[in-house]
């Protein structure tokens, strides 16, 4: 057991094999469980990002979000009688190997020959002004088995870049899942990226009867988004001076009337080149005007506009099939937040617009984020709530012909009335009926993260420095989890039923069933590669409790007034100053009440979970759905504040008892933060895929776009240098 900070996460690639430490594992336990997380950049050396590069000047990824980190994936492996062995690889893609070659200390590449090639982080996003955007695929995992595949296959995910496939066995990457110019940037193509930046779902599907799989490719108006995206182009040229222009500007707009000073950032932003540079000579002027109407004449016509696109593989060579979702006037859908999960049944795919705020506008917001004067005061003025419903599109897949271009979704009428972030819908659809199980994290914003300046809103004094960068989960109600009917005909919901329970608040060390932080779901096949899910009785959820490091004065400000409000702010207060424990939630969805839970000891912290069927036949008189176990990454805190440590553990529950664990193993050098989704898969083989973009086709595609001659050369070169060969 090692003791380490809350935010320690390791990069270093293992094969090991896990000891026990209480109980024993299952003899009839079996499979892979997969599981994704974030892990600090090429120049982090995993998590915390240090406040102080090696040379002892401050460093500018410090306090940066850690969903903004490479993906690093662990594989549990239970084919082995009473053993559990742990592989954990970086996902390495072209970007990932343009990053390690410009990274700060030691670069591959001349920094001097390639000047601002490097990538920075900006928020969640992290981005070269060079190059363009990582896609750090760092979010889920999705198993897939087309036919004649004779293993299951897996995608690994991002919400902003495409997926790619990966080696179950060896955990490389193989390939992306179409080619980069099947896919639409989120930014202008006038900046000619070779990494674009493209905003796609965490959470693509696939259907394991009809052997399909679907994804989405979303953009929105340029015209909605707050940045120009000039501000990369005048960075290029002069980028202290843009740091000083707009901290000069912001600190005058602060305190302003919102609106009013939104213009006036928007009206710098746009006239960024006459603000920084003043006023042209007459024969710049000129070259200006000329360099500005080829400029309009390219932007008019490969402007972003906002759409929505469903893509579909078959795992066959060539292109995907593509279709643009419009409304059923025929008009554009306009995404407000992020489509960060998709679903689908027999007949229709289901997509929400996610009460996530992953997307450009708010990626892109701030290309100073280590300013923090420029960082509050941006994140002031332009970051709002979550909205407090979730609207809904329905598609019928019997569309999706490839004879046509667009198809027409329905949007209900009504959006479900509360915000959600993950939701699953069951296979049938008897008589057009859809049932979605919808997680609802009232009033919690998972894109903001705690930042250095945050204050707490229970004392007014700093938030631990322990914790910068952490999703800042201080929760500003009581959550939700929510079934509904729906008639998709109709675009109706026809039945709703919402579990929402305080629990023992005066006693939360004894909190019994409630839905205080509602986070990640699991149950019995889901997201199968052959077994579809008709029908979902039991599902596990995780509940994250309250927590009085997480909740900001910042965040309190932002949903002080929100609508759905069952919590007085008063007691909301209270009771995060007592800190509410992680439970483990069994629901039975038929009456949507508590079976079992598990209510965790104080800071033992509940991270993924993933259901896990038992070996064998079901036997007489117990539900398929519980004939299995419950496996959880656990990252666990002990001793009091300010010297708390903390460790990793592996727990196994039995779906059918969950009074205690019965299993507890570790490594000391199985290293985590923050794990995401999970999947599993009964057995293990290598990728059959035929399937493949190759790498160098694919990007200089993009590169012999690049309009300047001299920046296309540079950005051949490197590639030819520093990424080709690695594939």
């Amino acid at each position: 057991m090692m003791n380490r900070p809350v935010m320690y996460a390791s990069r270093k690639e293992l094969d090991v094999e896990l000891k026990v430490v209480e109980g024993a594992i299952p003899e009839d336990i079996y499979g892979h469980v997969f599981v994704n997380s974030p892990c600090g950049s090429v120049n982090s050396n995993g998590l915390p990002f240090p406040e102080k590069n090696k040379d002892g000047s401050f460093n500018r990824e410090y306090a940066s979000p850690i969903m903004n980190g490479d993906a690093y994936v662990f594989r549990f492996d239970f084919d082995e009688a009473k053993k559990v062995k742990l592989k954990t690889r970086l996902l390495k893609t072209p970007c990932y190997y343009a990053d390690l070659a410009t990274k700060k200390d030691n670069p591959q590449a001349d920094p001097n020959k390639y000047k601002n090639f490097f990538f920075r982080n900006m928020g969640i996003s992290r981005i070269s002004l060079a190059l363009g955007a990582r896609n750090e695929l760092n979010t889920a995992l999705v198993p897939f088995a087309f036919e004649g595949d004779t293993n299951s296959r897996m995608v690994a995910t991002y919400d902003v870049g495409r997926p790619y496939e990966i080696d179950p066995v060896s955990l490389e990457v193989v390939t992306p899942i179409g080619r980069n110019t099947e896919w639409l940037p989120a930014t202008p193509p006038l900046l000619n990226f070779p990494f674009p930046l493209v905003q796609s779902t965490a959470h693509p599907v696939f259907d394991p009867v009809k052997k399909i799989f679907y994804t989405v490719n979303f953009t929105k108006s340029t015209q909605t988004m707050l940045s120009s995206m000039e501000i990369f182009e005048m960075m290029l040229e002069d980028e202290q001076k843009v740091e000083d222009k707009l901290e000069e500007l912001l600190e005058k707009v602060e305190n302003g009337e919102r609106k009013e000073s939104l213009q006036k950032i928007n009206h710098f932003l746009k006239n960024i080149r006459l603000e920084i540079k003043g006023k042209p000579t007459w024969w710049k002027k000129i070259l200006n005007w000329i360099l500005g109407e080829v400029e309009n004449y390219i932007n008019e016509n490969t402007k972003t506009y906002d759409s929505v696109y469903i893509l579909e593989w078959n795992g066959q060579q060539g292109k995907l099939n593509k279709w643009e979702v419009l409304d059923e006037n025929g008009k554009a859908i306009a995404i407000k937040q992020c489509i960060h999960q998709i679903s689908l049944t027999r007949d229709y795919i289901v997509l929400i617009d996610s009460s996530f705020k992953f997307s450009i506008d708010i990626l892109v917001n701030n290309p100073f984020p280590n300013n923090y004067t420029i960082d509050r005061i941006i994140r002031k003025l332009i970051s709002g709530e979550m909205e407090p419903f979730t609207d809904v599109y329905i598609v019928k897949r019997a569309d999706l012909q490839t004879n046509v271009s667009k198809v027409k979704a329905k949007k209900l009428i009504k959006p479900i009335p509360l915000e959600c972030v993950h939701f699953t819908a069951e296979y049938e659809n008897p008589n057009h009926t859809i049932v979605l199980h919808t997680a609802h994290n009232s009033a919690a914003c998972l894109a903001e993260w705690l930042r250095p300046y945050d204050v707490s809103a229970l004392d007014g004094q700093a938030i631990d420095k322990d914790y910068m960068g952490i999703f800042a989960l201080g929760d500003m109600d009581i959550g939700r989890i929510g079934r509904f009917e729906i008639d998709a005909e109709k675009a109706e919901i026809t039945k709703q039923a919402i579990f929402c329970e305080k629990g023992n608040t005066q006693n939360p060390s004894q909190i019994g069933a409630n839905s205080w932080g509602v986070g990640l779901h699991t149950f019995r096949n889901i997201i199968s590669p052959t077994v579809p899910t008709s029908h979902i009785k039991h599902i596990f959820w995780q509940t994250y409790g309250l927590n009085r490091d997480m909740l900001s004065q910042f965040i309190y400000n932002l949903y002080a007034d929100y609508p759905n409000r069952i919590i007085p702010l008063s007691e909301l207060k209270e009771l995060t100053k007592k800190q509410i424990p992680y439970t483990l939630l069994h629901i039975d969805t038929s009456n949507m009440k508590a079976k079992q839970v598990y209510v965790f000891p104080n800071n033992y912290n509940l991270r993924s979970i993933q259901f896990m069927p038992k070996k064998g036949e079901v036997p007489t008189g117990v539900e398929p759905e519980l004939h299995g176990y419950i496996f959880c990454t656990m990252l666990i805190g002990e001793g009091e504040e300010p010297n708390t440590k903390y460790f990793n553990q592996i727990w196994i529950f039995d779906a059918k008892d969950l009074s205690k664990p019965i299993c507890k193993l570790e490594h000391p050098e199985m290293a985590f933060t923050f794990t995401l989704h999970c999947t599993w898969i009964p057995t293990l083989g290598k990728s059959s895929t035929k399937y493949n973009i190759p790498v160098r086709d694919d990007y200089n595609e993009l590169i012999k776009s690049i309009i300047r001659p001299k920046k296309r050369k540079e950005v051949q070169a490197f590639f030819n240098e520093f990424v080709y060969p690695h594939f």
